[in-house]
């Protein structure tokens, strides 16, 4: 649930980012181009009230917008150990409630079966 300040339909004054680290948190990306549902709603502005150390960057931003669910791609980051980080950041203007981040699941997918089953003198196809 995130209730972020939003500037206009492509800008965000606040921000919200998904971050990951394949070094133990010594450094960070941000997962952009991972992210399959849910992708980041606009820039981040950086506002002359006081800087937000998101400025330029791709973020989460919407004010109120309820609990939505994000799938993203970890594909690239198979058999490393990751660490993630949730960042939200603010100009020095106005606050809001800020954001809430709950039920996280690291799941892996496995390949569907597709071969054509005889049961019962029965074909089933699967297209």
């Amino acid at each position: 649930h995130q209730t972020i300040e939003r500037q206009n339909a492509t800008q965000c004054w606040d921000g919200a980012i998904l971050e990951i680290s394949t070094d133990a948190g010594a450094t960070w990306t941000q997962l952009n181009s991972e992210l399959v549902t849910d992708t980041y709603d606009g820039t981040v502005n950086n506002f002359t009230g006081g800087p937000n150390p998101l400025a330029g960057l791709m973020a989460w931003c919407g004010d109120p917008e309820g609990y939505t669910r994000s799938v993203v791609d970890l594909g690239a980051f198979q058999g490393q150990t990751v660490q993630f980080r949730f960042r939200l950041g603010s100009d020095g203007s106005v606050g809001r409630e800020g954001w809430y981040i709950d039920d996280i699941q690291v799941q892996s997918c496995t390949a569907v079966n597709t071969e054509v089953i005889l049961e019962d003198s029965f074909e089933n196809l699967v297209p």
